[in-house]
């Protein structure tokens, strides 16, 4: 048994994207960022006649356009929903701290915490082999007194 179609295509019910509100929030994210277009577009591999394209609502960008706007911090939810990140992007720092946390077992994990919750509470009262700046990993040294 076969299914025949009408050959249009049925608009979904609901309206999950609208590509004039997509490139109206675009152009917004670009000047709040102060970028020309092609500044813009070269952030996600774009050229200008694209990035253009998609303010004015000609083309549709796709996903790799989209990841390599978020991999620059451009707030993609605002984007895409024209709701704006609660929190700001992480800084490089931050997100070298995620990424070795995230690489630590559970035990490793719980331990971190334990560390950083003691930094917290103890502030400025917490040194690490004598100094308060440590200079990398290398200088994390058990103290074998």
């Amino acid at each position: 048994m076969s299914r025949q179609t009408s050959g249009k295509r049925q608009k979904s019910q609901g309206t999950f994207w609208n590509i004039a509100e997509f490139s109206a929030r675009l152009r917004a994210e670009r000047g709040r960022l102060g970028l020309n277009q092609a500044e813009f577009g070269a952030l996600a591999g774009a050229t200008l006649d694209s990035q253009s394209r998609y303010e004015l609502a000609k083309n549709q960008p796709n996903a790799e356009y989209l990841a390599g706007l978020a991999a620059k911090g451009v707030d993609i939810l605002f984007l895409l929903t024209g709701l704006h990140t609660d929190s700001g992007q992480l800084d490089a720092d931050a997100s070298a701290l995620l990424d070795d946390f995230f690489a630590l077992d559970r035990i490793g994990r719980r331990l971190a915490g334990d560390i950083m919750r003691t930094i917290r509470a103890n502030g400025d009262d917490v040194q690490v082999n004598g100094s308060a700046e440590p200079s990398g990993p290398g200088n994390l040294q058990p103290d074998n007194r």
